[in-house]
């Protein structure tokens, strides 16, 4: 259930988590977000520092998502740089300013192995109660970040 590399959750405990949040909507009209983020420029890191580095990196960031979320939700690695949130959220303007914390704590990275880096995230995501299916959840949610990684 948990991903080696960061620590965090992985595809299939962010899976079983999509299903706990899918049913207090269903039981209790909680509503909630999924959130995907992918790191800019990657695999150019990947390329100049290192596996080793780049690992460290990943971990870096997912443990300044979890800090973020907190109690708010989850977060977890699908896979390679690709990171997923989920939390309940009342409003897209809680989701976005969710966006900008997250973004803003890995901004802040600044080194990692004495060698200095900025991090950027993009971002997308998709509110439940639009799609009521946790497969255009995803899809709507990664439609939003490729939008977000070509501009």
């Amino acid at each position: 259930v948990y991903d080696p590399v960061t620590g965090t959750l992985n595809f299939l405990g962010l899976v079983e988590s999509l299903l706990k949040y899918q049913d207090g909507f269903v039981m209790e009209s909680r509503d909630f977000a999924m959130i995907l983020f992918d790191v800019s420029g990657f695999h150019r890191l990947r390329a100049d520092y290192g596996h080793e580095w780049s690992e460290k990196l990943l971990k870096e960031i997912a443990f300044r998502m979890q800090k973020v979320m907190d109690t708010e939700g989850v977060a977890g690695r699908l896979s390679g740089d690709n990171f997923m949130v989920i939390g309940q959220f009342d409003s897209e303007e809680a989701v976005d300013d969710t966006i900008h914390r997250i973004s803003s704590a890995v901004e802040d990275i600044g080194v990692i192995d004495n060698i200095p880096v900025t991090v950027y995230l993009s971002a997308g995501y998709e509110m439940y109660s639009v799609t009521k299916d946790i497969q255009e959840l995803y899809i709507n949610a990664k439609r939003r970040l490729n939008e977000r990684s070509d501009s």
